[in-house]
């Protein structure tokens, strides 16, 4: 899932809608609809996911039904670190739960 959801935002075409496409349902009912992830990738903290030079998977934490993938992105602003959490559905597919930045303040 996040190899995938990297891939869309690095190509930037697409990359909500992606987003969107593989959020867990409360993520969803937070976010309404593509057009709120496109807003919200937008936003300083995450706008160096958007076309990307290049991505690198960290160490995956995985505790039952949810996990933690770390990323490292190099983007124009340089490399940026972020988390994605993910969590597993009774369909058994996993989702995105969130993204945050380890190094922003919250």
């Amino acid at each position: 899932v996040v190899a995938v959801l990297l891939a869309a935002l690095r190509a930037r075409d697409g990359a909500s809608e992606a987003l969107y496409r593989f959020a867990a349902p409360k993520l969803r009912r937070q976010t309404l609809d593509a057009t709120t992830f496109a807003r919200i990738l937008e936003n300083g903290r995450y706008a160096p996911l958007l076309g990307h030079r290049s991505s690198a998977l960290g160490d995956l934490a995985q505790l039952g039904d949810s996990a933690r993938q770390a990323v490292t992105v190099e983007a124009e602003s340089g490399t940026v670190p972020y988390l994605f959490a993910l969590l597993r559905g009774a369909d058994g597919v996993w989702r995105l739960s969130g993204i945050s930045r380890p190094d922003a303040l919250e």
